[in-house]
């Protein structure tokens, strides 16, 4: 049921180009939906900046089908919600279904070893929400981004259990320019930045996440005699780190496999 989308990265720049992409998008779940005789799509929901943008854009456009949000939380806590997301739920006038899967963590972290229990949140909630979308006959759309493909910054049980994958060829950073064009920015600033992305921002010392995409987008188009000592002085960040950055790259090229199709 996977397609990939015939954008451009390099395109990704003007209102235009954003509002075309977002068309692209939209059409593409259209298609998917009438070619494999769906009524439904199914979007699981965080604080995440990918998340809200993509609920943003599907959500008011699906209406004649319907968008169903799915919400797992990590915690019993009394505040179900991140008062960011809670007042974005508001906006667009949207109750995901919630579900808590805390009591099942604590029995399995009880039971598996600690090297076993690496991702289990993400794992647990795949398999429920992939169940979710089949009883509701739905196609479940997920928002990873070029970003996530290429560093490997995804759990791979969450991504083979996706059907469609709409940001798969834009870049973590233009997200940005998507709230920018249909004004969630005042949502993303308090969003939750992917923590496998942030943490690479830490540990490899890159000042920010266009800095970041603007590296990877340099190691794509020139894979072969990179010289370090100019991507390293036109970032201002560190041969090493740059080094390291193509390392990842191509050590998580073995994960870079297609979703799963759903008959």
């Amino acid at each position: 049921m996977s397609k990939d989308l015939k954008i451009e990265i390099s395109g990704v720049g003007s209102k235009d180009d954003i509002r075309s992409i977002i068309f692209t998008i939209q059409n593409e779940i259209e298609e998917l939906m009438e070619t494999y005789e769906k009524r439904r799509i199914v979007i699981p929901l965080s604080n995440r900046i990918e998340s809200i943008i993509l609920t943003s854009i599907l959500t008011p456009y699906i209406t004649k089908k319907a968008v169903d949000l799915v919400y797992i939380p990590r915690s019993n806590s009394k505040k179900l919600f991140p008062k960011n997301l809670d007042s974005f739920l508001k906006t667009i006038g949207a109750s995901p279904t919630i579900i808590s899967i805390e009591e099942v963590i604590k029995i399995l972290t009880n039971l598996l070893p600690k090297k076993l229990r690496t991702g289990l949140h993400e794992e647990i909630s795949a398999v429920i929400i992939r169940k979710y979308a089949d009883n509701k006959d739905a196609i479940l759309v997920k928002p990873y981004t070029y970003t996530h493909w290429l560093l490997g910054t995804f759990n791979e049980i969450s991504l083979k259990t996706s059907d469609y994958l709409p940001f798969i060829r834009i870049y973590y950073s233009k997200l940005h320019k998507i709230a920018y064009v249909y004004r969630l920015s005042r949502y993303l600033s308090k969003a939750d930045l992917d923590p496998g992305i942030k943490k690479i921002l830490s540990e490899y010392k890159i000042p920010s996440i266009d800095t970041l995409d603007k590296i990877l987008d340099h190691l794509v188009n020139i894979p072969f005699d990179t010289d370090y000592s100019e991507i390293s002085k036109k970032y201002k960040v560190s041969e090493t780190s740059i080094k390291k950055i193509l390392t990842l790259m191509r050590d998580n090229g073995f994960k870079k496999v297609t979703p799963t199709p759903i008959p």
